[in-house]
Parts: structure tokens; C-alpha cells; sequence
């Protein structure tokens, strides 16, 4: 039986040991950008022996965002915010891997600037807000949105 301790491969990817820290939001992105408290917050998970970070969530569209602090990797402009954070968790010796993903019906006016998104309308049980139904056609760019950010997030490291 492996130790938690032992590295673990997945793929081609080797992580030092077993300790994972899942996706938390941790807001400490300013305008979808890195921030040294954020560096400073993912230097020690790995220094604490974390092996492998899975990032809070990075929204792939504007109108996808969920909160405030949120990191993006909506534009190519986010790229080199991006690879500052894996730089650093790869520096410290740790692995990084990220969660991608769309507000949706979850989405709030107040914080994306836009109705939000939904397969059909429906109203926010919180928010009290109706989504906006998409279009096939939309169905599509938002899944190239994915696409796009998970290219960004390849390329950032």
C-alpha cells in the first residue's frame, strides 16, 4: 500500500507525494490577475507539503465570472499572470493544475456586467435573477471559450 507520502504519476505528470489541496476559491486575484498575496497563499501550500494545487476557479469568459478575486484566463493577456503563479508553485517544488469554469445560472449582473447564462431561463434561487436562455450557436463559443482558456492555461505551465 503507498504511503501518502510516495510520489504519485499520473500520466507524465509526477507529483512529489499524495497531498492534494482541491479547488478553493480563495479571491485573492485582482481584476482576474495575480497578486502577490495570492503567491504568497500557493508558495506555502507547497512549502506546507502540498503536492499537487488545484487553483480556485478561473473564469473562461468575462460574463463567467463568479466572484470578486476571481482569476481569469479570458484574454491571452492573462497568460503572463498565469505563468507567474505556476512559476512560482513549480519554483517552491509543487505541481499546479487549473479549475476552468463559467458562472452560468450562478452567474451575478452586480459582478459580470451581464444577464447570466443558462441552457434554459431560470431564476437564481439566491440571486432571484432569470438566466438568459443560450442559443445553439452559443452553446458553441462558450465551449470554445474553454477551449481558448484551457490553451491559456497550457501555455502559462
Amino acid at each position: 500500500m503507498p504511503n501518502l507520502f510516495d510520489p504519485l504519476t499520473i500520466n507524465k505528470l509526477v507529483i512529489k507525494n499524495r497531498f492534494v489541496r482541491s479547488a478553493t476559491m480563495d479571491t485573492l486575484a485582482d481584476q482576474g490577475k495575480v497578486t502577490d498575496d495570492l503567491l504568497a497563499l500557493y508558495r506555502e501550500l507547497v512549502e506546507g507539503e502540498i503536492g499537487l494545487i488545484i487553483t480556485g476557479g478561473i473564469y473562461v469568459r468575462k460574463d463567467g465570472q463568479i466572484v470578486p478575486g476571481e482569476l481569469a484566463a479570458d484574454t491571452d493577456e492573462t497568460i503572463p499572470s498565469l505563468k507567474k503563479l505556476t512559476d512560482a508553485v513549480h519554483q517552491a517544488g509543487g505541481k499546479i493544475a487549473a479549475q476552468l469554469l463559467h458562472a452560468g445560472w450562478g452567474g451575478h449582473p452586480d459582478i459580470t456586467g451581464s444577464q447570466p447564462l443558462a441552457p434554459s431561463p431560470i431564476v437564481h434561487p439566491h440571486w432571484k435573477v432569470e438566466s438568459r436562455e443560450l442559443s445553439g450557436g452559443e452553446i458553441y463559443e462558450l465551449i470554445e471559450s474553454y477551449v481558448q482558456a484551457a490553451q491559456r492555461a497550457v501555455e502559462a505551465g
